[in-house]
């Protein structure tokens, strides 16, 4: 990914992260079971540090499955494995 330096008082962040689409995204996560509790989970075998994501009313909604990958590869530096329970 390339950056783009930040400017005007912009973190970063706003400049480099790609922004969530509203229609035809592909998960780049799985579903599964943890718990018996149906669960999305993303990010890198080897990531070292998790997040785990509570969505709200609208549950797995397509914009929340993207967010969670974003979350999973934004750090170039950082690698995490996000999860979604249900």
């Amino acid at each position: 990914m390339s950056t783009m330096p930040a400017g005007h008082g912009h973190s970063e962040a706003c400049c480099n992260i790609p922004p969530v689409v509203s229609t035809g995204y592909d998960a780049k996560g799985s579903y599964g079971e943890v718990d018996e509790l149906k669960t999305y989970v993303t990010g890198p075998d080897d990531a070292s540090r998790g997040i785990v994501v509570i969505y709200d009313i609208f549950g797995y909604f397509d914009q929340t499955i993207q967010g969670a990958d974003i979350l999973a590869t934004s750090d170039a530096h950082q690698k995490y494995k996000v999860v979604i329970p249900d």
